[in-house]
Parts: structure tokens; sequence; C-alpha cells
């Protein structure tokens, strides 16, 4: 009798175990999970500044309405803007663009 009360408190410890398992392995794919999209948010932020750079200078309008012709929220006189912007020390690089879609 004694024998089946100790192989049966076994098997629950085996179940318990699993259990215990199988839970660690949920935590660990979450955290995981969690630390790869991180690093997903974290790549894009720095992919965008290096890509359009940490400021980009537009018409107002140009954020909130949508154009009915192409350049209508273009910047008139960039050219004496950017050498504004140049005169400033902590400017290195001013790279005008265009971006088309559609």
């Amino acid at each position: 009798m004694a024998q089946a009360g100790i192989q049966e408190c076994a098997a629950q410890q085996t179940a318990c175990s699993y259990h215990h398992a199988d839970y660690h392995l949920g935590v660990a794919s979450i955290l995981v999970g969690g630390g790869f999209a991180n690093y997903t948010y974290v790549g894009l932020r720095e992919m965008a500044a290096r890509d359009s750079g940490h400021l980009i200078i537009a018409h107002q309008d140009y954020f909130t309405k949508d154009e009915e012709t192409s350049m209508q929220y273009g910047l008139s006189n960039y050219q004496a803007l950017a050498e504004g912007l140049r005169a400033d020390e902590h400017i290195r690089y001013i790279l005008p663009r265009i971006e088309f879609s559609g």
C-alpha cells in the first residue's frame, strides 16, 4: 500500500514538473518576444533618424493636408533656408529631398 502511495506521489510530481516547465517556457517566450519587439522599434527609430535625419523642415500644411498639385506645399526659397542652417556649427549635413508616391 505504501509503495502505491509513493508511485502516485511521484506521478503527481512529474505532472507538476511538466506544468512548471510549460510555465517557464511561456514566460521565456514572452520575454524573448518582447525583447525582439523592443529591438525592432529601436532599430526603426535609428533607421529613421539616419535615413531621414533628425530634423525635417517642411511647409506647415505638408503634414496635415493633401496636395492637389505636386509641390503645392514645397518650400519656397529653400536655398536661403539651407544657407542659414549651414551657419549653425551643430549641423553637419543638409540634404534637400523630394519624395514622390502614388
